[in-house]
Formats: structure tokens, sequence, C-alpha cells
């Protein structure tokens, strides 16, 4: 995010608990759906290689209100090479935000 200038906008508690293994609590889930449906983000960035109810909804929550979603991921995939790797993530995320 900070190599793009890009803020992240999700609530501080609501990405600790993630970045814990836990479930966010329902009104930190609440203020960051709000953002989404209130377009105070720009793009929805998500880790693909981590699936769940959680993350499923707040995809669909973006898609339905025209924010682009990106998925990145922390490792890289078999059969690439970092910079390929690194460069189709630079590029969905750039063009996720319009250029």
């Amino acid at each position: 995010l900070k190599a793009a200038s890009l803020v992240s906008t999700a609530p501080a508690s609501f990405s600790q608990a993630l970045e814990d293994g836990n479930a966010p609590s329902p009104g930190a889930a609440a203020s960051f759906e709000r953002a989404i449906q209130d377009h105070d983000l720009r793009v929805l960035i998500y880790n693909a290689q981590v699936a769940d109810a959680l993350t499923e909804r707040l995809k669909q929550l973006a898609d339905d209100s025209g924010v682009p979603v990106v998925g990145m991921t922390e490792t890289m995939p078999a059969g690439t090479t970092f910079q390929a790797w690194q460069l189709r993530q630079d590029r969905e995320l750039l063009r996720a935000l319009g250029g």
C-alpha cells in the first residue's frame, strides 16, 4: 500500500483482528461495510490465499457497490518468477484504480 501511495481505510481493529486470525467485532465489520457502501475506498484488496465467509461477503458487497476488487497473494505462485508475480499484481491494482 505504501509503495502505491495508498492508505488503508479499514478500521484498525478490523485489520488487527484479521491479522491475528480472529473475527473482527460486529462494530468494526459494520464500519468497514459502510465504508465500502459509501465509496470511502477506491479498491478492496484482499488476500486471495485466505477465503472465508467474511471475505466473500465483503467482496460481494464491494462488487454490488461498484468498488473494484483485487486479490493479492503473500506467497509467489509456482511456475512464475518474482518479477512476473509482482508485475501481475501491480497491473491488476493499477487497472482497478483506473490506470
